[in-house]
């Protein structure tokens, strides 16, 4: 679970300690916001026992309203095709 308030960036680190690749997105951040990452961001898979710094720009909208509660949950995953 995280906690953060708006701010300009967000910095989440990802150790992978599953025995496969496997990426980490959140439906927070949209595709074209996480370019920097690299040309397609969501092919740089982190190996097992490597970790990976993501940087995510949080947007004034995303935060919670006066009329909502004081925290929003969002998504994490990992798009990996493990087939």
């Amino acid at each position: 679970c995280f906690f953060f308030f708006v701010v300009i960036v967000l910095q989440v680190t990802f150790r992978n300690q599953a025995s496969h690749p496997y990426s980490f997105y959140s439906s927070l951040i949209s595709y074209e916001e996480d370019q920097r990452q690299g040309a397609e961001p969501r092919k740089n898979f982190v190996k097992p026992n490597e970790t990976k710094t993501y940087f995510w720009k949080v947007q004034h909208h995303m935060a919670p309203t006066k009329d909502e509660f004081d925290c929003k949950a969002w998504a994490y995953f990992s798009d990996v095709d493990l087939g």
